[in-house]
């Protein structure tokens, strides 16, 4: 029962059963006869009719499982059930009965039952290929909780039985009332929440933060990924979580720097979350994955914005955002440069709410720790730290932790991996008394500054949360 393809199944048919006798008795009921070339006509309008009803009928009541799931829903489903389950109907089935009747008489003859019917099923991907190819083919949208979706069916039911069942119409005002609760919290809390959130995402070895910021604006710090590109983090971990909490719009896209765990997972959420400003550090490489980061940046007109642009020192919404490193005047030309280079040139942001700081500090290692010491000295004490490196020995110095001097420190890191983080690293937290919440272990983690307070919650494990 908690597949989700007996579930698609068994929605479809309850939306079928409940939902298509309403749309048949749309048509007005005409007796009598007309001539035979009439008739046809009518008959063959009474079944793409019928098959239009039918296919309505459950793409409708499937619409918030396919929410659910798929996080997007199907605007071509109508037209391409009407061009597909006609050859379905009258040539692939077909031929699969007269090649099973046909067998015990003379394999020759069943095989080319077989082969047509195959020619029918090439045919009906062909006509599907084409309907998913189409541009608004389908739309991306937010992902309905539970009650959300107990909400819908409840107001599907009230206005079906609405004329036939007189509790309908209390139950339809009700429905109403609690969808407009419901909606009125969420524009609250994306739009006008009070409060500094940053979740810092479980995307295995690799960052990914969203920080929303109180008054309604986002920023995405890294968006994690893989280097094989097999799975784009940004569509499969990112961009759900971010239409789960009902968030359709970032306004700030940050790359520490251009390596996949970073950022391969930004590429998605540029094309479909439509921000405003890319900053990054401004160093250059030439991977597949980075020009095609730019290129959305480009074709999406998305303002880019490096150290020396992005102004160092910014307050979005009261909240007081800082880059710590790199400096403008260093060189920007990563081409020739190895990865341990790019670690140390990562983008380091200081984020400052009501007295409660968090700090990015990418995947600095020890002597980019050193520059950012003697750079910014005190201004790094916060009481937030994402580990550098995702809790490499290489990094997390004991003189960097004791200039940051931090009370949380979040890894983000994958499972299975010794050295993510190293004990070492482990040991020196410890000493500075810092408590430890890794993402292997905890899922996704948000906090939540208020001026008085910090709240802090994991998703897999309770016992990290208070």
């Amino acid at each position: 029962m908690f597949s989700i393809s007996f579930q698609l199944s068994f929605v479809a048919v309850a939306g079928i059963l409940l939902l298509t006798p309403f749309f048949l008795d749309l048509l007005p009921n005409r007796q009598g006869e007309g001539d035979i070339q009439t008739d046809v006509f009518r008959r063959i309008f009474l079944y793409f009719w019928g098959l239009m009803a039918v296919t309505v009928s459950a793409t409708l009541f499937l619409l918030p499982i396919t929410a659910l799931y798929f996080h997007r829903i199907s605007l071509v489903s109508v037209p391409a059930n009407m061009t597909v389950v006609p050859i379905l109907a009258f040539w692939v089935i077909p031929s699969g009965l007269l090649c099973a009747v046909t067998l015990p008489l003379s394999t020759a003859i069943s095989a080319a039952f077989l082969h047509l019917g195959t020619w029918g099923l090439d045919l009906m991907m062909a006509i599907v290929a084409f309907w998913a190819d189409i541009p608004w083919a389908s739309m991306w949208v937010i992902i309905p909780n539970l009650f959300e979706i107990s909400l819908f069916y409840a107001l599907l039911l009230s206005l079906f039985f609405i004329r036939k069942i007189r509790w309908a119409k209390v139950g339809l005002v009700a429905v109403l009332i609690l969808i407009g609760v419901d909606v009125g919290y969420w524009i609250h809390r994306v739009n006008f929440g009070q409060t500094l959130r940053v979740t810092f995402l479980d995307v295995g070895k690799g960052n990914a933060a969203l920080v929303e910021f109180p008054g309604g604006k986002r920023m995405i710090i890294d968006g994690g990924g893989f280097s094989s590109g097999r799975f784009d983090v940004g569509e499969m971990v990112v961009a759900p979580f971010l239409w789960r909490s009902k968030v359709l719009h970032v306004d700030y896209l940050v790359l520490s720097h251009p390596q996949s765990d970073h950022m391969n997972g930004l590429r998605f959420i540029a094309k479909h979350f439509n921000p405003r400003e890319f900053w990054f550090s401004g160093d250059v490489v030439d991977t597949p994955s980075f020009q095609e980061l730019l290129q959305i940046v480009k074709t999406k007109g998305i303002r880019k914005r490096i150290p020396s642009e992005a102004n160092r020192d910014r307050v979005i919404n009261d909240v007081r955002v800082e880059i710590l490193h790199p400096f403008p005047e260093e060189n920007k030309s990563a081409e020739l440069k190895d990865g341990k280079w790019l670690n140390n040139r990562s983008m380091v942001l200081k984020i400052t709410y009501k007295g409660t700081s968090f700090l990015f500090p990418g995947d600095l290692e020890a002597s980019g720790e050193n520059e950012l010491m003697l750079r910014a000295g005190k201004r790094l004490k916060s009481q937030i730290l994402l580990a550098p490196h995702h809790g490499s020995n290489t990094s997390s110095s004991a003189a960097l932790l004791e200039a940051v001097h931090p009370r949380l420190c979040v890894i983000s890191s994958g499972e299975g991996n010794p050295n993510f983080p190293h004990k070492a690293v482990l040991d020196r937290l410890r000493r500075i008394g810092c408590r430890v919440i890794c993402t292997a272990r905890s899922g996704a983690v948000q906090i939540e500054a208020r001026p008085e307070s910090l709240n802090v919650e994991t998703f897999v494990d309770p016992s990290d949360s208070r």
